[in-house]
């Protein structure tokens, strides 16, 4: 690449930057706080460009709108917040909240992206963890010294409108897309064929029994245990911090994939206020605590939607255990396979696990 030709995508991509946040910061005045929602998605790919060298991926956090963080990278420990303010009590509060929600037991690193030209700053401001915050004139400075002329060319794609592509361009992939989806959704169904057919018990319906089944869906796999493993990890069978597999358990079917029962040993139990319906999650030693009034203690069964869609293969077991193994694409949530995560409960009359948690309400301990 040209000196003159770099010179003029620096120059591009800076005047893309800056043109955003200033619609941002129109929108904002206006009382128009959607585009903020938006734009979380929009500087995680940016982010993700300049440090594609230190292996950044950040995806969105489930919660929307927290008050600590709005992207995070389990594996390199970073979350990172955007926000249109730039006030020093907005950085005091994050970083209290940081603290508050004890967050430095997942990650090592916060940083806070201010979508303004300007950053408050840390003066009188107790930090006792990694943090820097940036301004959008430093994330301009900052694509300048770590992007590479490929990744240049990448983020000023990304920051081009889409309407400058040309119409042939995307005529050809618009058509690959389709074809792609074609292809991917007969691999799916032969692959649910093949699965319903290998993991189930021959005739379960009759040999289980209706009642059985609806209280315990599990029980129609020859052995629910298997063993769920990341397609590109090579730290099987040994487990260490990079480890991408885990023995764990299938509960049933849904309709585009199969449910893993993650705390299938553990017996978790939940405690709900029967008066606003919020519910948190309870520890070993807060499900031996009395009730207070009005409150309910449900029992849990978390499951994890796993979709065909992240299956890529399957075998049986290897010398080194017996249990069924699945490799998948972890493009879910928290860089997991999974689409989405599902709490059902049972009253203890029944037995019968049919009923979702309303996530929505769902809080911490901290809150209650």
């Amino acid at each position: 690449m040209s000196l003159v030709k770099y010179q003029h995508i620096i120059q591009e991509i800076n005047e893309k930057l800056f043109e955003v946040v200033f619609k941002i910061k129109c929108f904002n005045k206006v009382g128009d706080f959607d585009i903020n929602r938006y734009a979380e998605s929009y500087f995680m790919k940016i982010l993700n460009l300049i440090h594609k060298s230190d292996n950044w991926n950040l995806t969105k956090a489930i919660k929307i709108n927290q008050d600590t963080y709005d992207l995070l990278d389990i594996e390199n420990k970073i979350c990172v917040q955007i926000t249109s303010r730039s006030d020093k009590r907005k950085k005091i509060m994050t970083i209290r909240m940081f603290n508050e929600n004890e967050h430095y037991k997942n990650f090592e690193k916060l940083i806070i992206l201010y979508l303004s030209d300007k950053k408050p700053n840390s003066k009188g401001i107790e930090i006792d963890f990694d943090f820097y915050d940036l301004n959008i004139i430093d994330l301009a400075k900052l694509v300048e010294s770590k992007c590479e002329n490929q990744d240049l060319l990448e983020l000023r794609d990304l920051l081009r409108p889409q309407n400058l592509i040309d119409k042939n361009v995307q005529d050809e992939q618009t058509k690959f897309k389709r074809t792609e989806s074609e292809e991917e959704f007969k691999r799916r169904i032969s692959l649910e064929e093949e699965l319903k057919k290998e993991l189930v018990i021959d005739d379960y319906y009759r040999k289980l029994g209706n009642d059985v089944l609806l209280k315990n869906p599990y029980k129609k796999f020859k052995d629910s245990r298997f063993i769920l493993r990341h397609y590109g990890d090579k730290t099987y069978p040994e487990v260490n911090d990079q480890s991408r597999w885990n023995r764990t358990f299938m509960y049933d079917f849904y309709d585009r994939g199969i449910l893993i029962w993650d705390d299938a040993t553990l017996g978790t139990t939940a405690r709900l206020n029967k008066e606003t319906e919020e519910w948190y999650l309870e520890s070993y030693h807060e499900s031996k605590e009395e009730l207070k009034d009005k409150e309910e203690r449900l029992c849990i069964r978390t499951l994890g939607l796993l979709p065909y869609s992240n299956i890529l293969h399957w075998k049986y077991g290897d010398e080194y255990y017996n249990d069924f193994h699945l490799y998948c694409k972890y493009y879910g949530i928290l860089n997991s396979p999974f689409e989405g995560i599902e709490y059902r409960y049972c009253s203890e009359w029944d037995g019968y696990f049919w009923n979702e948690m309303d996530q929505t309400k769902k809080i911490k301990k901290a809150d209650v």
